[in-house]
């Protein structure tokens, strides 16, 4: 028998619990006290959907949760009218939305993240979906998960967005549940979920219409390597900073970027906020980028970011945001997650040590500019 068991929270109690949950991992583990719905006097996380949504958890020992997900059907009940821009309801306003659900409020335990056990609660959540006559399942997740919920079967298909003025950036994903030739090409597992059951696959190509990001190739594993290695291997643009691929050979650049996520941006996106604790970091591959300090009422630019060169790079130690990072041009960049730092530190291969210590470098070139742009703004305090 397991020692995880998934169930869905069914009485009171048990939806405190979940709510309670949400509470420990975003408010008092993650430090992230604006959450919508966060009742600090209770301690819980609760959001007016709630009522009418799904709450599943999952218990590794009696009353002990590890994990919640909520699923909101969208015939169930009113749903959050930020989600209507968010997911592009209006364009699904031709499908019926007794096969819409939308996927919110994912947290495993801090000891447990990294594990299978995310594909098996959403594996569990997918087969229950099916079941019931689903076809299309929305979720937004940060960049840094994007490459795995790809894997998984997901599809962005949507503009990218800021949940809020000072929240994070977030890729919209679309699972299209009976397109199960796709799940078996990208290797997601759910695809063995739905064998033996009589399944109309969507209608992918209205979709693709309708959004046509939807038909665009997914994650860098599985997009053209020798186009990446191109982009990457032509380095900065004459007079830039050092990049974290300086020195690397062919092969390790791939080890780096089979493990990332590519991902198209537009004018006007902000992909990194100061202050938040986000764990990404982007190396730009086209377009250019504005890193932007705010110290009171004044913001100072801290400089330009163009090819070759990388963005959010605090966030990949789990320190704060220090800036605002803005998309000037349409662009493209490469996601590296905080987790794939930790591969290649277990894989003991030299690439690790190569990508640290240009890291470092990048890191100490940035804290000088930055100082001599402060200095500029406010003079040398003398």
């Amino acid at each position: 028998m397991s020692r995880y068991q998934i169930r869905q929270a069914e009485s009171t109690p048990q939806r405190e619990a979940v709510y309670s949950f949400r509470y420990q991992c975003y408010v008092e583990e993650l430090d992230k006290k604006d959450t919508p719905g966060a009742v600090h006097d209770r301690q819980v996380i609760r959001q007016l959907h709630d009522d009418h949504s799904r709450h599943y958890y999952v218990e590794d020992g009696p009353g002990r949760i590890c994990a919640v997900f909520t699923e909101t059907a969208l015939d169930r009940g009113p749903v959050p009218a930020s989600w209507r821009p968010i997911f592009g309801l209006d364009s699904l306003a031709g499908i019926d939305p007794r096969t819409i659900s939308v996927g919110s409020r994912l947290m495993l335990r801090s000891d447990i993240r990294g594990s299978t056990l995310l594909a098996r609660l959403l594996g569990h959540v997918y087969r229950t979906q099916l079941e019931e006559g689903r076809l299309y399942a929305l979720m937004y997740c940060s960049p840094a998960l994007v490459a795995l919920y790809e894997q998984l079967g997901f599809r962005r298909y949507t503009n990218s967005v800021n949940l809020s003025r000072g929240g994070t950036y977030m890729i919209p994903m679309m699972l299209l549940l009976t397109d199960v030739e796709h799940l078996r090409r990208v290797g997601s597992p759910f695809h063995r979920l739905a064998e033996g059951l009589d399944l109309a696959p969507p209608a992918t190509g209205a979709l693709v219409e309708l959004f046509p990001k939807m038909g665009q190739k997914i994650a860098a594993r599985t997009m053209a390597e020798d186009e990446l290695w191109t982009r990457i291997s032509a380095g900065p643009v004459a007079g830039s900073p050092p990049s974290v691929f300086s020195g690397l050979t062919e092969e390790e650049v791939r080890t780096v970027i089979r493990k990332a996520a590519l991902l198209d941006v537009a004018a006007g996106d902000r992909i990194t906020r100061q202050g938040r604790m986000d764990t990404e970091m982007f190396v730009a591959l086209e377009g250019l980028f504005e890193a932007q300090l705010f110290i009171g009422d004044k913001t100072i630019s801290l400089g330009l970011v163009g090819r070759g060169e990388i963005v959010g790079e605090s966030g990949f130690f789990g320190l704060p945001r220090r800036a605002d990072v803005v998309a000037l041009t349409d662009g493209r960049v490469l996601v590296l997650s905080d987790t794939l730092l930790e591969k290649l530190h277990q894989s003991r291969t030299p690439v690790y040590v190569k990508f640290m210590r240009n890291l470092w470098q990048v890191l100490s070139h940035r804290l000088t500019a930055a100082n001599e742009r402060l200095l500029e703004s406010f003079g040398d305090g003398r």
